[in-house]
């Protein structure tokens, strides 16, 4: 009976006051509706890109610096033969500050109402609340695919950001020589100039003394020698460059990135194992060298002069052999690698404002106003 007795007066209360409440209920029902009608409304563009998987090979990397590992122990590698995922690298590219920057500041959007803040110097205020504006989207363990929304009261703004997102991403990539095989083919090509101008100069030194000394000449014996010698070091030497520029690359990393995902720690093993495969490599030459100096020690002043000369000449015409096909071959790998990332959805804006969501903000506002409205009549009454 007291349930029945309450609810009884609660009726008696909300009759009474009946048309209180519904003047109530309809006065911040209808505030609410202007307000959001009013409310500039805020839109959520969206994008997607489809990121490939790269492939580092350790056997790849062999074969660029002259090394044949089939039938060695280095052969069964399989920890590093495995596909990296870059994922992560695209992830942390596109949340950092860096690139923020970099869209706010080629978009000019410092003084855009929605990201300014009062000390104008605090520039890295206004990228903080820039950022809070971008979500990023990782992909799924079953996909490749990332995703990147944008939210802006201008919908054309929210597309030139993602846009310029991207476009910044790209320079940034291609600056950074992220694509392994462009880095390659870049780095083959200087060397090549080098080299190049390098064996100039030595054909040029040995033009001038053959023709000054036309009487010198060098037995058969050894000009096979300072073939097979020449090929020996023109091999370590490349290496040795390959070696170095793994190295840089490393040390560049480590250094200049560090709120980047570290993705450098193959080329570490595989510095350490080039750097094993060289030693051994190295103890053979000196061998040779050991032979080769024997028989220059037996020739005369102007023959030692002329052998060092062609040995000069021979081992830059090898290197620069090397390298010319070496390029040839960066070229093609560069042509099939697949770009860093392929853009899957073009950005575009959702037809409806993601805030404020109007039907529902009303509804719940009647629902509010009605709820209040009661209980304060009830508080009254009591």
């Amino acid at each position: 009976m007291g349930n029945n007795e309450t609810l009884h007066d609660y009726y008696l209360i909300i009759k009474k006051h009946l048309i209180f409440i519904i003047a109530t209920t309809l006065l911040i029902t209808t505030l609410t509706t202007i307000a959001v009608f009013v409310i500039k409304p805020t839109y959520e563009s969206e994008a997607s890109i489809l990121i490939p998987k790269k492939d580092n090979n350790i056997n790849s990397f062999f074969s660029k610096i002259g090394l044949d590992v089939t039938d060695s122990p280095l052969a069964d590698m399989s920890y590093l033969n495995k596909d990296s995922n870059n994922v992560s690298d695209f992830v942390s590219i596109l949340k950092s500050r860096y690139l923020a920057e970099k869209v706010i500041k080629n978009l000019k959007i410092e003084n855009h109402e929605e990201i300014k803040v009062k000390d104008k110097k605090s520039f890295q205020a206004i990228i903080e609340k820039f950022q809070k504006k971008i979500k990023i989207f990782p992909p799924s363990q079953t996909n490749s695919v990332l995703k990147i929304k944008v939210r802006f009261k201008d919908s054309d703004l929210a597309i030139k950001v993602i846009n310029r997102y991207f476009y910044e991403l790209k320079k940034y990539l291609e600056e950074t020589n992220y694509l392994s095989t462009t880095r390659n083919r870049k780095f083959i090509q200087q060397q090549l100039g080098k080299i190049s101008k390098e064996l100039k100069e030595s054909e040029d030194n040995l033009f001038i003394f053959q023709k000054s000394n036309k009487t010198v000449l060098l037995p058969e014996e050894m000009k096979s020698y300072i073939k097979y010698i020449s090929d020996l070091e023109a091999q370590e030497l490349t290496s040795k460059i390959y070696l170095g520029e793994v190295s840089e690359k490393i040390n560049s990393t480590n250094k200049n990135m560090p709120e980047f995902d570290k993705s450098w720690e193959n080329f570490l093993k595989e510095l350490q194992i080039t750097e094993s495969a060289l030693k051994t490599r190295k103890n053979v030459l000196e061998v040779e060298k050991n032979k080769y100096q024997s028989l220059l020690n037996n020739l005369p002043n102007k023959a030692i002069i002329l052998a060092r000369l062609e040995r000069d000449v021979t081992i830059k015409n090898a290197l620069y052999l090397l390298f010319t096909q070496q390029l040839e071959i960066a070229k093609v790998e560069e042509a099939k690698e697949l770009e860093p990332f392929k853009i899957l959805d073009s950005a575009y804006t959702f037809d409806k404002p993601i805030f404020p969501k109007k039907k529902l903000t009303i509804l719940i506002s009647f629902v509010v106003g009605l709820s209040l409205s009661i209980l304060g009549c009830i508080l009254f009454e009591n």
